[in-house]
């Protein structure tokens, strides 16, 4: 809550992404990698599976909808991160285990709930040097993109795959994201260190 209301009072463009797209298949792996991205998170529901589930949707596309990215990054560059699987909430991570069983990507484990994780991202990409380096990918703005912002990331805002399966506080929660947010925020996101321009970080279909 600290964090949120920071961002309202004083810092509106933590709420702004880096960029837009419609599910993590639209995302251009090679260029971001190429802009100097070493390791990406993506949050799980409604992100890469449906909510409570432990497969990846199915985004119409061939292959498992994270295998672009392993190609490009590695598994030891990526990682999931979710206030169920792997939090304190996750009686000696057996659903993250699970998860990570399904999903062939891991879980980043954290006593906290997001966005107050810095210390375990860094933590679980030992060999990360600056927070610059991180690009985070979800479907929720007060959850990951205002997370994202104020960590320094490179934030990713995706649709939620299948809006329905929301709980009733993501449903309301959503209604203010969709609707009050882009009345008072401005348009820019913060600048990132690394990533001045996006233009190329969605595919060409």
């Amino acid at each position: 809550m600290t964090t949120f209301a920071n961002a309202f009072l004083s810092h509106r463009n933590y709420f702004v992404p880096h960029m837009r797209c419609k599910s993590v298949a639209d995302i251009n792996y090679k260029a971001l990698k190429a802009k100097g991205i070493k390791y990406i998170i993506f949050d799980k529901d409604n992100t890469v599976t449906l909510p409570y589930e432990r497969r990846y949707a199915d985004l119409g596309v061939k292959k498992s909808i994270l295998d672009d990215c392993m190609d490009v990054f590695g598994k030891e560059h990526m990682a999931l991160l979710s206030n169920s699987a792997g939090s304190k909430d996750d009686k000696d991570y057996h659903e993250a285990s699970d998860c990570e069983h399904e999903l062939k990507v891991n879980f980043i484990r954290h006593q906290n709930k997001k966005p107050a994780v810095l210390d375990d991202i860094m933590k679980h990409f030992k060999h990360c040097d600056e927070e610059c380096e991180i690009a985070i990918v979800g479907d929720r703005v007060l959850s990951d993109i205002v997370m994202g912002n104020k960590y320094g990331f490179l934030t990713i805002y995706v649709e939620p795959i299948d809006r329905t399966r929301d709980n009733f506080v993501v449903k309301i929660v959503r209604k203010f994201e969709d609707r009050l947010l882009p009345l008072i925020c401005p348009k820019q996101a913060p600048s990132h260190s690394l990533v001045s321009d996006v233009s190329d970080l969605i595919k060409v279909k």
